[in-house]
């Protein structure tokens, strides 16, 4: 197994990463990406919510092998220092949300009509891509896949059944 279960070790390995390598850190829109190993890293979010329907998209699409394998979601605190010009500074411990995710490596350029065999399996699961591209993409092994789900780049196709209504069906 890849070792996606959230443990104290893990905790304090992402607490060591954030504090001496932040360079590694990779930013996206809603996230940010730091690995932890060689085979696995987390994603951290700012809300519960943006955590939780990134998870389940990366969930489905790695069913069907489109996507990184996706471990545990936790969340823990941290000490926070926001910069305000008009006012104090705002001093708080701030709670991240986050979840473990097999690594993948990224694709040398790769031309956009590459990337359409990958965008149309998406479609056929139920997933529509905006920005499928090379930032978006890496390999597992030889298959490539999509390591985007934020809702700013994917999102359900209309009149998917999700949850408990798909599970009717």
């Amino acid at each position: 197994m890849l070792g996606l279960k959230w443990t104290a070790e893990k905790q304090q390995r992402l607490m060591s990463v954030i504090q001496y390598n932040r360079r590694q850190a990779k930013f996206g829109i809603s996230c940010v990406y730091f690995a932890l190993s060689k085979n696995v890293g987390v994603k951290l979010y700012s809300t519960q919510k943006e955590r939780d329907k990134t998870y389940e998209k990366q969930v489905h699409a790695a069913k069907h092998k489109l996507a990184p394998a996706a471990g545990e979601c936790f969340s823990f605190q941290c000490f926070w220092i926001g910069h305000n010009p008009c006012s104090a500074p705002d001093i708080r411990y701030k709670v991240i949300y986050g979840y473990l995710t097999q690594n993948a490596t990224m694709p040398p350029k790769r031309d956009r009509t590459d990337l359409y065999p990958l965008e149309l399996r998406l479609r056929q699961i139920g997933l529509v891509n905006d920005d499928l591209c090379n930032y978006n993409v890496g390999y597992i092994g030889k298959r490539l896949v999509c390591i985007d789900f934020d809702n700013c780049s994917c999102h359900w196709m209309v009149g998917r059944k999700k949850g408990k209504d798909a599970q009717r069906t």
